[in-house]
């Protein structure tokens, strides 16, 4: 089985002090659902101040949360022996409301028969998760809120167990997981198969014996599916949700592999140098239609880096080094021969001069509109987020400013961060040189 399941959901981290907090001691579990979103000495469904329902009160979104619903249910657990209310367990929530903002909630933990709740819940649609070791959650569990309280139910499986299908699973997303080898193709057991959207785990599951998964109750729209192996992303594929699907994913053999290298280097206000013992990620798109990630690799005294058995197809390559950015999107191409492809680090309280070859360009301005006219936002994180990767990232400059270049051409995704919280984003179709402003105040 894949490690991927023994790891924390995305958005359950933060469940540490908030669990401990909610079940109280042990075996204080019979008292009733831990009521998730209320601040405290405010009633459950009261007024509130500041972000209520909002994962961390400590650092609130640019937006306002919260609203006057609840909505509860039941997590249960199907092992091999049947179904059964699951007590003591944390159940994750991600919010999109009906203006299109999105944001975690505070967990909720279940109580003695398996009941959770969440307060302070707006008008929108809510996706639930339930989590516990060694289980997996195949069916997306989504509660949508409209003027009224609302009632879900989540189910999820033991790893040694399977769920049957049924027609009101729909829409379901099926397929097999496998290596092209000269004897055929050769099933993968034990990968993790997971169904992003829109910033949230909402179904995981993994193959059987021969390399199938199948993931229910798919929200409708445009999604993410992602593969991992062994703890590792092996594979993955932008799916646009319109009723069921097959979908099948090849790890290919080994036999023909190339290698890219080049050099890494770190602009400050001093100049350009290159950056020793620094770690450089890579995301490989094959000629096949198949994506995955890499085993990062580390900068040597040069400041050199090297990625060995490379397919063909093309890579997108990206550095991390402490308050650092990197504003230009670094691709690389492999068709039949080694790459080369130099990367570039921005510091933090350097800029980067901009050139005709830098093109395609994404720039614009993040600002908040008041009644002094607009006020811009200094110091927003900006990704561009190509597939499942982010190629580019930059943060805005003391006028709101920002610039991406050299950006794969195609559609992709721009996310606008603040203070650690996603707070506006586009869909955007790169053919050129575009300009794109964020209002943070809508």
């Amino acid at each position: 089985m894949s490690d991927r399941l023994n790891e924390s959901h995305p958005l359950l981290l933060v469940f540490g002090a908030a669990v401990i907090a909610a079940c109280g001691a042990s075996g204080d579990v019979g008292r009733g659902p831990t009521d998730a979103g209320s601040p405290p000495g405010k009633t459950p469904d009261g007024p509130t101040s500041g972000c209520p329902g909002y994962v961390d009160q400590t650092h609130c979104p640019p937006f306002p949360t919260g609203g006057p619903y609840s909505i509860s249910g039941v997590l249960t657990l199907r092992t091999a022996s049947g179904a059964a209310p699951l007590a003591n367990t944390g159940v994750g929530a991600f919010v999109v409301m009906t203006n299109g903002s999105g944001y975690g909630m505070a967990p909720a933990i279940t109580d003695a028969d398996g009941r959770y709740r969440f307060s302070n819940v707006p008008n929108g649609q809510v996706f639930l998760f339930g989590g516990a070791p060694h289980a997996y959650q195949p069916c997306a569990a989504i509660a949508t809120v409209s003027g009224a309280n609302g009632e879900k139910d989540i189910e999820i499986l033991d790893s040694a167990v399977t769920r049957p299908l049924t027609a009101a699973d729909s829409p379901i997303l099926s397929g097999t997981v496998y290596r092209s080898t000269n004897a055929g193709r050769q099933p993968v057991a034990g990968a993790a198969i997971e169904f992003e959207y829109p910033a949230a785990i909402v179904a995981q599951t993994i193959t059987d014996a021969l390399g199938r998964y199948s993931l229910c109750g798919l929200p409708m729209g445009r999604g993410g599916l992602n593969v991992w192996l062994d703890g590792l992303p092996v594979g993955g594929s932008v799916v646009n949700i319109s009723g069921d699907q097959v979908l099948d994913f090849d790890l290919f053999a080994t036999s023909e592999r190339y290698s890219i290298s080049g050099v890494l280097t770190l602009r400050t206000a001093s100049g350009t140098a290159p950056l020793a013992s620094t770690v450089v990620g890579a995301f490989v798109f094959t000629t096949n239609g198949n994506s995955y990630g890499l085993a990062s690799v580390i900068t040597d005294a040069d400041g050199r880096y090297q990625f060995s058995y490379m397919p063909n197809g093309y890579v997108v390559l990206f550095g991390g080094a402490p308050h650092t950015y990197q504003p230009c999107a670094a691709i690389a191409f492999v068709s039949g021969a080694n790459g080369v492809k130099d990367l570039e680090l921005v510091d933090s309280a350097a800029t980067r001069p901009e050139t005709a070859a830098d093109s395609p360009t994404l720039s614009g301005i993040v600002y908040r509109s008041t009644n002094a006219g607009r006020q811009p936002v200094a110091g927003a994180s900006i990704r561009f987020k190509y597939a499942s990767v982010i190629a580019a990232k930059t943060i805005t400059d003391a006028q709101g400013r920002y610039s991406l270049c050299h950006l794969p051409m195609g559609q992709g995704g721009l996310e606008v961060w603040l203070n650690g919280v996603a707070v506006g984003g586009s869909v955007v179709n790169i053919s050129g040189d575009q300009v794109l402003d964020f209002d943070l105040s809508k």
